[in-house]
C-alpha cells in the first residue's frame, strides 16, 4: 500500500509493448493539443485582436481549461490509475501545464495563474515528502527555470534546441527528484526513465511542430507582403490600393459613407536623382512613406498609405468626408516640409505637393475619384508646389519656397598643349550649378556626387564615343574608403571603350593617407591626381607626395596671383624637371582664351605651361564645353 495515499501501488515498470504505446500516444495527444492551442492563441490575438471583449475571453477560456485539463490528466492518473499505468497521464497533464508557460503574448498575471497550477501539481506529486530535501531542490530548479522563460520564452519559444534544452531540464527535475512513493506510482529508476521518456517525446514533437508552424507563418506573412507591399517603402502597392480601394469605394456607396483620398507626391524628385543619384532618391522615398505612416498611426491609423508610382503616394481615408480628412492631410503635409530625410550620407529638406477629394454622387467608379484627386495634385503643382488642394481650392501652401537645387553635369575637355596641332586628351567630368539670384551657372570648387551618378555620365560619354580617357572627381571620404578602387576596376572592366581613369582629389587627407590609398588605386590601373593646389603654400604636401601620384592641378588665377604678390619667384625650369623625374603630369586648369597665353606681364604663364597639359573654356578653335 502507498502509505501516503492509501491505494495501492506497484513498483513494476511497463512492458516494452505498452510503454512503446503510451510513448505514441502522449506524442500524438501533444502534437493535437498544440495544434488546437494555437488556433485558439490566432483567434484571440489576431483574427479577433481588434474587438477586446472577445480576445479577453477566448484568452481566459484557453487559460481556464489548460489548468483543469491539466489537473484532470493528474488526478485520473492518480485515482484512476494507481500503478504505473498512470505513467502516461501524469505526462499528459505536466505537458499540458508547462507547454502553455511559453505562450507569446501573455500578461504576467496569465503566466503566475499557469505557475500556481504547475506548483499545485508539483505539491501534489510530493504529499507527505515536503520535508525531503530532493522536495526543495526540484522547487528552486523550476524556479529559477520560471524565471527564464518568462524573460526570454521569445527567444526559447521557436528555437528546436532551446525548446527542448529547457523542457528536458523540466522533465528531469519533474522524474528523478520525486519520492518513493508519488501519487500513485512507486518510483524505481526504471520507473522514472519511462516517465522521463514520454515527456522528452512530447516536447521534442511539440520543439519541431512550433518551429515549422513558425517558418510556415513567416514565408505566408513574406508572400503576403510582396503581394501587397512595395518592397521599398513598405506602402502599400498599387495593386493592393487598386484592389482595396474599388472596395472601399462599392462599400461606401452601398452604406451611404463619406470617402476622401489623397493624392500626392515629392516636389523636385528628379533632382534628388539627380543631385544624390538612384539610390539616394530611393533613401528618399522610404524616408517619406516612414514619416506618412508615422503620422497616420498618429490619427489612428484610420487611413492607409500607397505607392502608386515613382514619387508618387495616395493616402486613402475611408468613412471621412474632407473637413474630417484635412487635419490628417494637412499633418502628413506640415510633417513632411518640417522634416529631414536622408539621402545617403547626406540631409535633404523637402516639400510635398497633394490634391484632396471627397466622393461625390457624380463619381461613377473609383477612376472618377482617382482622376479628380490627380487633377487636385497637378492644380497644386501648378500654384507652386508645397500646397494642398481640396476639392479644387488651393487651402494651404508656402508657393514662394525655392527648389533644393539645380545642377547638372557637364564635360570639360583637357588638352596638351605641347602637342601640334593641340590635341583633347581627356575629358573632364565637372558639375555646374545654377545661381538663381544672379541668373548664371556657377563651377564649384568642391564636387560631391556620387560615384554612381558620376559613372551614369561617364556611360553616356563613351556611348557618345568620346575619347576614352575620363577624369572623374572623388571625394576624400570616397578616396579613404577601401571598397572604392574595386568599384571603379569594375566599371572600367565592362567599359573597354573607357581607355583610361583618372581620379581627381580635391579636399586633401593628409600626405601619409594620400600616398597609403594611391598605391592601392594603382593596383587597379587607375590613376590620381590632385586638384586646386595652390603650389608655393603647399609645396610640403607636393613634395611628399610626387613619388605616388600621377598629376597634379593648379588653378591659373592662384598662381598668377602669388607671383604678381611676389611671393615667389618661379623657377620654371626647376619646376618641369622636378616633375619630368617624377613622371607626373601637370595641368594648369581656369585658362580662357589661347590669347591669355600672350598677354603682356604673364609670359611665365606661357612658359610654364609649355609641355604641360592644360584645361580650357571656349578656346578659339577648340571644341567648347558640352553636357
Amino acid at each position: 500500500m502507498d502509505m501516503a495515499t492509501g491505494l495501492p501501488a506497484s513498483g513494476a515498470p511497463l512492458n516494452f509493448w505498452l510503454w512503446l504505446a503510451q510513448l505514441f500516444i502522449t506524442t500524438v495527444f501533444a502534437t493535437g493539443f498544440i495544434t488546437y492551442y494555437q488556433q485558439g492563441w490566432h483567434n484571440a490575438h489576431e483574427k479577433y485582436g481588434q474587438r477586446p471583449v472577445v480576445s479577453w475571453m477566448i484568452r481566459l477560456t484557453m487559460l481556464v481549461g489548460a489548468i483543469v485539463l491539466g489537473i484532470a490528466l493528474h488526478m485520473i492518473g492518480w485515482r484512476v490509475f494507481a500503478n504505473t499505468t498512470g505513467l502516461m497521464f501524469h505526462n499528459l497533464g505536466l505537458f499540458t501545464l508547462t507547454f502553455t508557460l511559453l505562450v507569446e503574448g501573455e500578461a504576467l498575471w496569465e503566466y503566475l495563474v499557469q505557475l500556481v497550477a504547475v506548483l499545485f501539481v508539483w505539491n501534489m506529486h510530493h504529499m507527505g515528502y515536503y520535508s525531503d530535501p530532493k522536495y526543495t531542490i526540484s522547487l528552486v530548479i523550476l524556479a529559477i527555470l520560471a524565471v527564464i522563460i518568462w524573460l526570454h520564452k521569445n527567444d526559447i519559444r521557436y528555437y528546436v534546441v532551446r525548446n527542448v534544452g529547457l523542457f528536458t531540464v523540466i522533465g528531469l527535475d519533474f522524474w528523478t527528484l520525486l519520492p518513493r512513493h508519488s501519487a500513485g506510482l512507486t518510483m524505481t529508476p526504471l520507473i522514472a526513465f519511462q516517465g522521463f521518456s514520454m515527456y522528452l517525446g512530447m516536447i521534442i514533437a511539440t520543439a519541431f511542430y512550433l518551429r515549422a508552424d513558425h517558418l510556415a507563418e513567416v514565408r505566408n506573412e513574406e508572400n503576403d507582403q510582396t503581394a501587397h507591399f512595395d518592397s521599398l517603402t513598405n506602402a502599400k502597392s498599387y495593386a493592393t490600393f487598386e484592389e482595396e480601394v474599388t472596395a472601399a469605394f462599392n462599400r461606401a456607396r452601398q452604406q451611404g459613407q463619406p470617402l476622401t483620398m489623397a493624392a500626392l507626391d515629392i516636389d523636385y524628385f528628379k533632382q534628388i536623382n539627380d543631385h544624390y543619384g538612384h539610390l539616394g532618391g530611393d533613401d528618399v522615398l522610404v524616408g517619406i512613406a516612414q514619416q506618412l505612416s508615422a503620422v497616420l498611426a498618429r490619427h489612428g491609423n484610420r487611413a492607409a498609405l500607397y505607392r502608386t508610382g515613382g514619387e508618387e503616394f495616395n493616402v486613402v481615408l475611408p468613412a471621412m468626408d474632407v473637413k474630417a480628412a484635412q487635419p490628417i492631410v494637412e499633418d502628413c503635409w506640415r510633417s513632411v516640409r518640417q522634416g529631414h530625410f536622408h539621402a545617403g550620407d547626406n540631409i535633404v529638406r523637402l516639400t510635398i505637393s497633394m490634391g484632396v477629394v471627397d466622393m461625390v454622387d457624380a463619381d461613377r467608379n473609383i477612376e472618377d475619384l482617382y482622376r479628380r484627386a490627380d487633377e487636385g495634385l497637378y492644380q497644386s503643382k501648378h500654384h507652386g508646389r508645397n500646397t494642398i488642394t481640396v476639392n479644387g481650392r488651393t487651402v494651404a501652401g508656402d508657393p514662394e519656397r525655392r527648389p533644393i537645387a539645380i545642377r547638372t553635369i557637364l564635360t570639360q575637355r583637357v588638352y596638351d598643349t605641347q602637342s601640334q596641332p593641340i590635341v583633347a586628351t581627356h575629358d573632364e567630368v565637372i558639375l555646374a550649378t545654377y545661381a538663381q539670384p544672379y541668373d548664371r551657372w556657377d563651377f564649384p570648387d568642391d564636387v560631391d556626387l556620387p560615384l554612381s551618378v558620376q559613372l551614369d555620365y561617364v556611360q553616356r560619354l563613351l556611348a557618345a564615343e568620346c575619347c576614352g580617357r575620363v577624369i572623374m572627381n572623388l571625394t576624400q571620404k570616397q578616396f579613404l574608403d577601401v571598397q572604392t578602387p574595386a568599384y571603379l576596376a569594375r566599371f572600367q572592366a565592362h567599359h573597354p571603350a573607357l581607355k583610361r581613369l583618372v581620379l581627381e582629389l580635391g579636399n586633401l587627407p593628409s600626405a601619409a593617407q594620400i600616398a597609403a590609398r594611391t598605391r592601392a588605386f594603382h593596383e587597379y590601373g587607375l590613376r590620381i591626381q590632385l586638384e586646386d593646389l595652390a603650389p608655393f603654400g603647399e609645396d610640403k604636401l607636393i613634395r611628399a607626395v610626387l613619388p605616388v601620384v600621377d598629376g597634379l592641378k593648379f588653378n591659373v588665377e592662384r598662381v598668377r596671383a602669388a607671383v604678381e604678390a611676389g611671393q615667389v619667384k618661379l623657377q620654371v625650369d626647376d619646376f618641369r624637371q622636378t616633375m619630368a623625374r617624377y613622371n607626373v603630369v601637370v595641368v594648369v586648369n581656369g585658362i580662357k582664351t589661347v590669347m591669355m597665353l600672350i598677354t603682356p606681364g604673364r609670359y611665365w604663364v606661357r612658359g610654364m605651361l609649355k609641355g604641360i597639359t592644360t584645361t580650357g573654356r571656349n578656346c578659339p578653335g577648340l571644341p567648347d564645353r558640352s553636357g
